[in-house]
């Protein structure tokens, strides 16, 4: 379509138009009646068309300059649509190549375990003793839940890097999230212990993209705690008096190795996993892309939530906490 720039002074308008749409042969005067306009090209794909009785006397040095500087102007503006646009293209190609070679390793090495496991249960089933067996069929289910959170996740990335995440906005009940969250991550060997204050009031969120943020910090919180030790999952109102209490504080807390301070915002981006000498194990020993972070933090973002990264207190770890609004008003009765 074509781009149209008015401004008026007087009894005279004037209109630039772009390649593509024709500037009128004639246009309204101040008085109703139609004029002839004083048509001046701009550049190859743009004109002037100047309209009305104080055109007349025009001086050439002074139309001349203000011609160049329009067509500046609109070179400026047309460079800078380019510059968005290859950007915008540079980021796809980025994001493109980033995923290849981080989903490359992740999705070979669970088809491979899984391909193996099922081969060996297809072809010696019955000659295996139930052992055996239990922790083939193990190894299978395993694969597909590392593959689904995967999938899951990249789909999630994705969605929030295009912009295409619809919200469905209003109250949701924080335990059956948790309880959700709880049954669905694999929990390698941690307890979780989930202390939930009673009587919590709905949150305002999108329930489907809470339980998928709550789930990536659980998920987050057992894959780097060790085998046996305890991850923590509380809630409580955010006390401002003398105001009514309008936050609800979500934290899963782990005895992990921890996150660096200075590595905290690092860790929220996309594919990034962070080494930290002999406090934390080789990335290349513990499962993942570095994805969930990413995405709870796209997710937090879009509803409103913000999401902190700290220290586990006096002991090695780290805090993830949710300051979720509370549902109040209009918002009570929208989502049951």
């Amino acid at each position: 379509g074509a781009a149209e720039l008015w401004s008026t002074a007087g009894d005279g308008q004037v209109l630039v138009a772009t390649a593509g749409a024709p500037a009128p042969s004639s246009t309204a005067a101040a008085d109703g009646s139609a004029a002839e306009g004083l048509r001046l090209d701009v550049d190859d794909t743009s004109r002037v068309t100047l309209v009305g009785g104080r055109i007349r006397g025009l001086d050439p040095d002074v139309t001349t300059a203000f011609l160049d500087q329009l067509s500046l102007a609109v070179e400026h503006r047309r460079l800078r649509a380019t510059e968005v646009d290859a950007r915008r293209i540079a980021d796809v190609n980025e994001l493109r190549a980033t995923l290849l070679a981080a989903v490359s390793h992740d999705l070979r090495t669970p088809l491979a375990t899984m391909k193996a496991a099922s081969s060996t249960l297809a072809q010696l089933g019955d000659d295996l003793d139930a052992d055996t067996r239990s922790e083939l069929a193990g190894t299978v289910d395993a694969g597909v839940d590392r593959l689904t959170a995967l999938v899951t996740n990249l789909l999630g990335l994705s969605r929030i890097r295009a912009g295409a995440v619809e919200l469905d906005l209003g109250p949701v009940a924080v335990d059956g999230i948790v309880h959700r969250a709880v049954l669905g991550v694999a929990h390698r060997g941690v307890e979780i212990d989930v202390r939930l204050d009673d009587d919590l009031p709905p949150v305002l969120a999108d329930g489907a993209l809470l339980e998928h943020v709550v789930t990536n910090l659980l998920d987050n919180a057992c894959k780097w705690s060790p085998s046996g030790a305890v991850v923590r999952v509380d809630a409580h109102l955010m006390p401002s008096p003398p105001d009514p209490v309008d936050t609800l504080v979500l934290r899963v807390i782990d005895t992990g190795p921890g996150i660096p301070a200075e590595h905290r915002q690092r860790v929220r981006q996309a594919f990034e996993r962070v080494v930290d000498g002999d406090r934390r194990p080789d990335t290349a020993e513990v499962e993942g892309t570095g994805l969930g972070l990413a995405v709870a933090t796209g997710f937090c973002s879009l509803m409103g939530i913000a999401l902190l990264l700290g220290e586990s207190g006096a002991q090695a770890g780290t805090t993830a906490s949710l300051y979720i609004p509370v549902a109040r008003g209009e918002h009570t009765g929208a989502n049951p």
